[in-house]
């Protein structure tokens, strides 16, 4: 069995930020951040590799200066202008400069609001939101430094995704039954039109309609990703794509008690894919239906939740199914030192990094795999954009399987399962999320997949269990999951389909620990481990 060892060691000279005040109604703002890195490449392949040396150091220095001009009380515009310097590139020789944010918002007669410029959004979970990372459940100090930069660089604000247009919403109040009507809406840019390419122009719209009633709300929520069909001619408009999501969610806090209330919340709706000139080439329809209920013992800070979910294999919903990091795949086979050789499908580095592309002495070219250490840290490998669609190696099923685009993920019907401890006072805190899941067709063949993962996290403040005064902090974080399927072989016609059975495991861990050194100075520690194995 060839093995390998990727050993990567980085320092991080954390952010700076500061606000600025100006007289009048103009505001100055900064972010600044350094980073240097070394990267040490050992073990097997550090004597076989014929074109990398073995260590590596780089760095990067950054400025975003920002300017929020406020021209009336009701009137904002603001912009962000970044300075970057690569270590190396002295007198100006590696410095970029580039405008990193832009917008205009104001209140018109004092309830409709609109942006026009850059704008976070989100909706539903089914509809237009921004799943975390496939490893994000009790991270670590140590590696929240480098989520924290991975998000700011990507525009990652909780769920939402960054897009480019304008955004409008208004509310109205009511005083019998309704309380009040909340209503939004936005339309952007998701890609340009590439006249070489002969590609179109796509936009992706949404609305969302919401009733607040003093026990429930009632939403409405509408997205499309559509192609303008007069911004391209030729070959490329036989490609022409619409994808509407209309969907219904219901959100209700019942307080049965003061010890204890009542959470109900679902959502249900369908999508429609049109691909062709005139949209009739190609068309799916698929629905999707999720319901839940948690019961809140206030007086324990415990939360107990179940649910029931079904999706469709042909529900697609673009704004919902885009995932923040996503893979390349290829097949590759490489003569290794000695009689083994390897042959296997592997998720590729991004193009052009550090060890992406490696040589042997018969000069065979071949690329290192993504390392759970190349996630922790490179913001590049992560995505700020809307995709077209679902593609085949657009997630790697070691390090998620079991629902890789989140609740959106197509093809699975199961139940999830959610136990939550969080009490003010108290020095533990727990989260647990189970999901059991199976296909509602089969992949590539008649058998369905079934998928198992629990996953949470647990932080403990060690100092209140005994007693001092420094702050004693550990956290823990964990992943198990399995995907399964028979195998079995039929025999038609004189010939023999053999279908694989399918048995993934994979184990996930991570924690941390913080001390307080001497006042507002901690040490952090922290690590990650992963290990996948069956097929």
């Amino acid at each position: 069995m060839f093995k390998k060892l990727l050993f990567l060691f980085s320092a991080s000279i954390s952010v700076l930020s500061a606000d600025l005040y100006a007289q009048g109604n103009v505001k100055f703002s900064g972010v600044a951040q350094s980073d240097i890195n070394f990267s040490d490449f050992g073990g097997n392949l550090e004597s076989y590799d014929q074109i990398n040396p073995s260590h590596s150091l780089d760095g990067n220095t950054y400025l975003d200066l920002g300017i929020t001009y406020t021209p009336n009380a009701v009137t904002e515009i603001k912009g962000v202008t970044r300075l970057a310097n690569s270590f190396g590139g002295f007198f100006g020789a590696g410095l970029d400069t580039r405008l990193r944010e832009l917008y205009v918002k104001s209140v018109v007669g004092g309830k409709f609001r609109f942006q026009v410029g850059d704008f976070n959004e989100s909706l539903t979970p089914y509809t237009f939101w921004n799943n975390e990372g496939d490893l994000s459940f009790n991270t670590p100090t140590l590696f929240k430094e480098y989520e924290d930069v991975i998000a700011y660089e990507n525009y990652y604000n909780g769920n939402t995704w960054r897009q480019q247009g304008l955004k409008f919403d208004f509310a109205l109040d009511f005083e019998e039954f309704i309380e009040s009507v909340e209503v939004k809406a936005f339309i952007s840019k998701s890609r340009d039109a590439n006249l070489n390419s002969d590609l179109p122009t796509t936009l992706f719209g949404g609305a969302n309609v919401t009733l607040n009633h003093k026990y429930a709300s009632l939403g409405l929520n509408w997205v499309n990703l559509f192609d303008i069909e007069k911004t391209t001619v030729g070959a490329a408009s036989e490609e022409l794509l619409r994808n509407p999501v209309l969907s219904v969610n219901l959100n209700s806090d019942l307080d049965l008690s003061e010890s204890f209330a009542l959470l109900v919340n679902g959502e249900a709706g369908y999508s429609k894919r049109e691909v062709g000139s005139e949209f009739d080439s190609l068309s799916i329809d698929g629905a999707f239906f999720d319901f839940g209920v948690t019961g809140h013992i206030k007086s324990a800070g415990v939360k107990v939740g179940a649910g029931f979910f079904s999706v469709d294999d042909d529900f697609r919903s673009p704004g919902a199914q885009s995932r923040r990091n996503t893979f390349t795949e290829a097949d590759y086979v490489t003569n290794l030192v000695g009689d083994d050789e390897l042959a296997y499908q592997s998720y590729l580095t991004k193009e052009g990094t550090y060890f992406s592309n490696m040589k042997d002495s018969l000069a065979n070219e071949f690329n290192r795999n993504l390392s759970l250490l190349d996630f922790s840290k490179d913001h590049a490998l992560y995505n700020n954009s809307l995709s077209r669609g679902i593609g085949s190696g657009s997630f790697d099923p070691h390090y998620n399987n079991a629902n890789p685009f989140g609740k959106a993920t197509p093809n699975r019907s199961g139940f999830n399962f959610d136990v939550e401890l969080d009490k003010e006072g108290l020095p533990i805190s727990a989260i647990v999320n189970t999901i059991v899941s199976t296909e509602l067709k089969g992949t590539g063949s008649p058998e369905k997949r079934s998928f198992f993962k629990t996953s949470g996290g647990v932080t403990v403040d060690v100092n209140e269990f005994i007693g001092t005064q420094k702050d004693l902090k550990v956290l823990i974080g964990a992943m198990y999951q399995t995907t399964q399927r028979d195998g079995f072989a039929t025999v038609a016609n004189g010939e023999t389909n053999a279908f694989v059975e399918v048995d993934l495991s994979t184990t996930y861990f991570e924690g941390g620990i913080d001390y307080e050194l001497f006042k507002n100075l901690y040490v952090t520690a922290a690590a990650r481990y992963l290990t996948s194995e069956g097929s």
